[in-house]
């Protein structure tokens, strides 16, 4: 596996960062909140480090994942072009 980061993670990331709920994040999405924890913790896996605090009763960024999602914003008017939007709500294939 590769080191590159897949842009519907970072449009996980930036909605997570907005909505500081993995639910609504998925549904915002249209994923499961399960596919909202796994690309968190994927990307946590490759910055080596928490993203996110994760409590019963709440989510807050740590302050890398504050800048990650601070740095990751400037992605967000290239993300929102259609091209890109179909590409990334595709499903990864299966190689």
């Amino acid at each position: 596996m590769g080191s590159e980061v897949e842009l519907r993670d970072v449009e996980v990331l930036l909605t997570l960062a907005e909505e500081l709920h993995f639910g609504r994040t998925a549904e915002r999405l249209h994923i499961t909140t399960g596919r909202v924890s796994q690309c968190i913790k994927a990307l946590e896996r490759r910055v080596g480090a928490a993203l996110f605090e994760r409590t019963s009763r709440r989510v807050a960024p740590t302050p890398i994942g504050q800048q990650l999602g601070d740095q990751a914003k400037a992605l967000r008017p290239v993300m929102d072009l259609p091209t890109i939007r179909v590409f990334i709500s595709r499903e990864p294939s299966k190689e």
